[in-house]
């Protein structure tokens, strides 16, 4: 039987309908574009699930007989430049934004569920020239004086500890971030004293291993550093330091696509809305039809605009996530649309200075009290 193309447009959209409800695996192996969409063609889509099945049936036989959980088996081969820049029509799980954030995203989601989802990375600039990741100073430490912030550094540091071989990809060198575990040094004031001690206290109750110093034992170890008016200090023993943010990415990016993330050049320009009746939001006003995000349009580097229709959306766009957010009518909405996402980007420095005769080795990452900090 064959169908006019008027009805096989109406047969997709009442497949779109029941998409929802049916398990994502399920649908993207059965998914298929109208002739003249983006997307993969027949063999190479059948090709793409067979290929899944093949993982997820690897790692079943890994489970079954105790092999490394974390094991190199990467599910593309990474050396085809089109498989970097594979662009999507649809996914499950669409992140916006390529930096460390998003790529440690589609990480976790495809090592934690292998071969079950299709999650896409947008990022407008593969050369990241603005981006926060690689305009960081790689800092990592663990005095906060916030428990949750605490234990995400802790868990950073050991993610970091363990990323040779978790993010290892099969027919490469294991990455390295050049982790230099030089510690944190945290000055203040008299009048920042109490609070120093304070974090001190619950960094210690957390595990944290640092040290507090007087302004004596600041300058009988630091004898290059001015202690006129520095009271206190806090110097981080373990797990802190600073690594290289472009090896970090460089890395999370490679294994992500290994596992399967599509990575797409684009920039987000707008998102289209689709409107759903028998959606009510409690203590909101429900006398208009509830708008759910649909697909997101994308201003490829030629000027094209194409969109891309998701199941989840992920904003992970660093200072240009408000702008992002204000496209999705955050900010310009009702109720709790109301408002704005309060990320907007702001201008900051970061000097090298050529200094032959400044500190060696034993200087660690120092913050002042004005925020001010050097390495």
């Amino acid at each position: 039987m064959r169908l006019s193309r008027g009805t096989f447009q109406a047969v997709l959209k009442g497949r779109k309908l029941l998409e929802a409800r049916q398990p994502a695996s399920l649908r993207k192996a059965y998914a298929t574009n109208l002739p003249g969409e983006d997307g993969f063609d027949p063999v190479k889509r059948t090709l793409s699930v067979l290929k899944r099945d093949i993982v997820r049936l690897r790692k079943q036989i890994g489970d079954f007989f105790g092999l490394e959980p974390h094991s190199t088996s990467p599910t593309r081969d990474i050396d085809e430049p089109h498989q970097f820049y594979s662009w999507q029509s649809h996914c499950d799980v669409l992140i916006i934004g390529g930096g460390v954030v998003g790529c440690s995203i589609a990480f976790f989601l495809l090592e934690n569920f292998p071969g079950s989802m299709n999650v896409t990375i947008l990022e407008k600039d593969p050369t990241y020239k603005r981006a926060a990741t690689t305009l960081s100073c790689g800092g990592l430490r663990q005095q906060f004086s916030l428990p949750e912030n605490v234990q995400m550094s802790q868990f950073g540091a050991e993610f970091l500890r363990q990323l040779p071989k978790r993010c290892a990809v099969e027919g490469l060198d294991p990455p390295d971030v050049q982790f230099h575990p030089m510690g944190y040094l945290f000055l203040a004031t008299e009048e920042g004293a109490e609070q120093l001690v304070a974090n001190h206290d619950l960094q210690l109750d957390m595990g944290v291993k640092n040290v507090l110093l007087t302004r004596e034992q600041l300058k009988t170890r630091f004898p290059w550093l001015n202690t006129s008016d520095v009271a206190l200090g806090c110097l981080g023993l373990e797990n802190e330091g600073w690594f290289d943010p472009w090896s970090l990415l460089n890395a999370l990016r490679t294994k992500a696509i290994a596992l399967g993330a599509h990575y797409v050049q684009g920039e987000a320009v707008g998102f289209k809305m689709r409107e759903q009746a028998d959606v009510l939001i409690a203590g909101a006003d429900n006398s208009k039809p509830y708008q759910r995000l649909d697909k997101l349009v994308v201003r490829l580097a030629d000027g094209e605009r194409r969109t891309i229709s998701f199941g989840q959306c992920v904003l992970a766009s660093g200072a240009s996530s408000g702008e992002i957010a204000a496209m999705a009518h955050i900010g310009s909405g009702d109720d709790m649309l109301a408002f704005p996402l309060p990320v907007v980007p702001r201008k900051r420095y970061v000097f090298n200075v050529h200094c032959p005769d400044g500190p060696g080795v034993d200087l660690p990452f120092v913050i002042d009290p004005t925020g001010t900090y050097v390495r």
